[in-house]
């Protein structure tokens, strides 16, 4: 994280712990939306941006990074979208059926996800050293707590995403943390 002190980063304007975990990297938050984040990157008005690998070529992501940037080869971003409604306006069944859905179409997205990634040119991919990936975990775990305690981040939703870390990586140095989320 101090390496990147200084950079200017987008921090999208409906998401304020991006904003938080820049400023307490020492980075400076430039609000954006998800339409103009890519074009600030690529135009050079910010230093760093999150983006998933589909939005590589449609987005010309490769103009921002030439001549000398790179992608981090480690998935740390994530982008969720809920959706809200009236359960009486819908039909019966309507959330199994959605859930139906998202799950069959999975391993098509998944797909469509490796085969951006293979579009990106070799040389930008930066990859990263397991003490470097510890250090990061580390300081988005304490960034998940002091968000939890302004009530940023729900403490529940964090305790449940913990557990679901952990199942996936026993390792984890947060899985036997004494300050759990």
């Amino acid at each position: 994280p101090k390496d990147l002190s200084g950079k200017r980063i987008t921090v999208l304007d409906n998401a304020p712990e991006t904003a938080h975990i820049a400023t307490r990297i020492g980075m400076t938050p430039v609000a954006s939306g998800i339409r103009n984040a890519l074009q600030k990157f690529n135009n050079r008005a910010v230093d760093v941006t999150g983006a998933p690998a589909l939005a590589y070529e449609p987005m010309e992501i490769y103009k921002g990074l030439a001549p000398n940037g790179g992608i981090i080869n480690w998935p740390k971003l994530q982008i969720t979208m809920q959706l809200i409604l009236r359960w009486k306006k819908v039909p019966e069944g309507f959330g199994q059926k959605s859930r139906d859905l998202m799950t069959n179409k999975y391993p098509a997205q998944i797909k469509k996800i490796v085969e951006s990634e293979q579009t990106i040119l070799k040389n930008y991919w930066i990859n990263i050293s397991q003490e470097t990936k510890d250090k990061w975990n580390e300081f988005f775990r304490k960034s998940r707590i002091a968000l939890r305690e302004e009530g940023v981040y729900n403490r529940k939703a964090l305790t449940l995403f913990r557990k679901i870390r952990c199942k996936m990586d026993a390792s984890l140095a947060e899985c036997t943390s004494k300050d759990k989320e």
